[in-house]
Parts: C-alpha cells; sequence; structure tokens
C-alpha cells in the first residue's frame, strides 16, 4: 500500500478532522484532548490549521493511501522557542511501514531548517513511540519541564 506524506490542503477540513476523530477513538491515552471535545468542534477549527500551514506558521501533515483515504496525521507548532510535535498517529493497518518516521521526520525537518530545535513528548509506558523517536535523533530532556500532563519530553536539536 502506497501512502503519501504531505501538508494538509485547502479544501480538506473535513477529511483532517474525520482523522483526528479515528485517532482519539483509537488511541485515546495518547491524546490530551477528549474525543467528545474534537466531536464538538467547528470544522472552522481545522479550516484554520490548514489555513495556518499555507502561511507557514505551522505545520498540519497528513498521511494519506492510495484511495486518498487519510490514514494518518501530525503537527508542528511553535512552542517557547521550540517546534513541538504533536498528533502523531498512524492506522493500525499502517503502522510499521514507516509512516510515522516519516510524519516526525517532516515535521523535525521543517524546525531544524528554521534552525530552531524540535521538541516531542511522549507518555511513560509508550515504548514504541520512545524507540521510534530516539533513532530518529530525538533525545531526553529531563531540563523540560513537560507539558500536558507527558512525563517524557525529548528533544532533536537543530545544531
Amino acid at each position: 500500500m502506497g501512502v503519501t506524506v504531505r501538508p494538509a490542503e485547502e479544501g480538506e477540513a473535513e477529511a483532517l478532522k474525520q482523522v483526528r476523530l479515528r485517532a482519539l477513538r483509537d488511541s485515546p491515552d495518547a491524546f490530551t484532548q477528549p474525543v467528545v471535545a474534537a466531536e464538538a468542534e467547528p470544522i472552522a477549527v481545522y479550516e484554520e490549521r490548514i489555513a495556518s500551514t499555507v502561511r507557514g506558521e505551522t505545520l498540519n501533515l497528513v498521511a494519506v493511501d492510495e484511495s486518498g483515504t487519510f490514514v494518518g496525521l501530525a503537527a508542528g507548532i511553535p512552542w517557547e522557542g521550540r517546534t513541538r510535535v504533536v498528533s502523531v498517529w498512524v492506522d493500525p493497518a499502517c503502522r510499521g511501514s514507516g509512516v510515522g518516521a516519516e510524519l516526525v521526520e517532516r515535521i523535525a525537518a521543517w524546525s531544524i531548517e528554521r534552525g530552531i530545535d524540535c521538541q516531542i513528548e511522549t507518555a511513560p509506558g509508550n515504548d514504541s513511540a520512545l524507540r521510534l523517536y530516539r533513532r530518529l535523533g530525538f533525545e531526553p530532556a529531563p531540563d523540560i519541564d513537560p507539558p500536558d500532563g507527558c512525563d517524557v519530553v525529548l528533544i532533536r536539536r537543530s545544531a
């Protein structure tokens, strides 16, 4: 199955919301937002996420299979002088195929191109995510307070 990782585009707000809802239902412990809160969000929230990507302020990526179905997502957002990688999720049928690595790597590269460090967090016990992030060059950053209740913060330095 061929999967393409690319920025979300104008006109894809509904598809972006639907893949977000799938992610929250599949992996509720990996996200801080409850699915009921995401269900209640107006489509304008997702339109603004895409517009922010178009303006170059953030990077909202989607993974799209050959049929056009969104099978993954991740975002890079400004955070305390760094880029924070958030909302990383890959459909269970596509896990282990490199899609998650490509999502994270694209955001890290985007951050490093801008000359700033890239931060990612994971919950304790999420060993597969931790292994992936370490393999991609992220190192533990015990000096940084973890946001959103995550206990493990990792940084990929820009230089």
